[in-house]
């Protein structure tokens, strides 16, 4: 497709003219063909015979492993992208590709605690480097600990790819450190961890005051039995304060000493 050749035929018209003694010759003609000018195009790596006035037809976007295709350029170095639409030129011309690596990073979710008991599950998002909107098209599964996870354990959406693991899932898991990897395709997993943390229940002591204690904190001996002094005053109320209970003991003389 590269081998065009650029030739043209001209038709050369000519007379002689006469002079005092001879006349004019009749016109004649002849034919030239001029050739165009051949020269070397080398498409990425492989060398093909050009016309220099011709323009390259672009080649298919050729493949490599763990790379994307950036396009055609003029310099090794990728900072001048080849013109499709000017001649080849006298000097040849070199094509060269550009390629860039096909990375994943994570944007979302990267070492989060799960409290057990949780009713929403853990959030990752992971994105491609390059061409971002292809992230969901190479997405291939997730693993935990090294497990491949069935489908039902996790939920997987495109915007970038957003991977949610399940509470029912994470409740399965021992306490402590978890490993997460994001599989694709195309290019390396993302990796991170979560961790699985226990449920904190929170309790309220209550204290509950006992009739010794208050009865030493009024000045009135307990034994377990209300007991009263026979040297009371008659009138002389004891309160006696137990939880939230409030009790009024009347004392009264014993009689026997009246």
């Amino acid at each position: 497709m590269y081998n065009i050749e650029i030739s043209e035929t001209y038709t050369v018209y000519y007379k002689i003219e006469g002079d005092d003694t001879h006349e004019d010759s009749a016109v004649s003609s002849f034919d030239v063909t001029i050739e165009g000018l051949t020269v070397t195009a080398n498409v990425n790596g492989t060398e093909v015979t050009v016309n220099a006035e011709s323009t390259l037809e672009r080649p298919a976007d050729p493949t490599r492993e763990g790379y994307d295709f950036g396009g055609w350029y003029a310099d090794e170095a990728c900072t001048t992208a080849y013109n499709f639409n000017a001649p080849v030129g006298t000097s040849g011309a070199t094509l060269y590709p550009q390629w860039i690596p096909i990375e994943y990073t994570l944007t979302e979710g990267g070492e989060v605690s799960w409290t057990r008991g949780g009713s929403e599950g853990l959030v990752f998002r992971a994105v491609r480097t390059n061409n971002g909107e292809a992230t969901f098209d190479h997405f291939t599964g997730v693993k935990v600990d090294n497990n491949t996870l069935g489908d039902n354990n996790y939920d997987a959406v495109s915007g970038s790819v957003i991977v949610t693991l399940t509470p029912a899932y994470l409740a399965t898991l021992a306490y402590g450190q978890h490993t997460l990897e994001i599989m694709f395709d195309d290019g390396s997993s993302v990796t991170t961890t979560f961790t699985i943390a226990a449920q904190v229940v929170e309790t309220t002591e209550t204290t509950v005051a006992t009739t010794e204690t208050t009865a030493a904190a009024t000045g009135v001996a307990s034994t377990g039995e209300n007991q009263v002094s026979s040297t009371a005053p008659i009138g002389i109320a004891v309160l006696l304060i137990a939880g939230d209970a409030t009790m009024i003991f009347v004392v009264r003389k014993n009689e026997e000493n009246s």
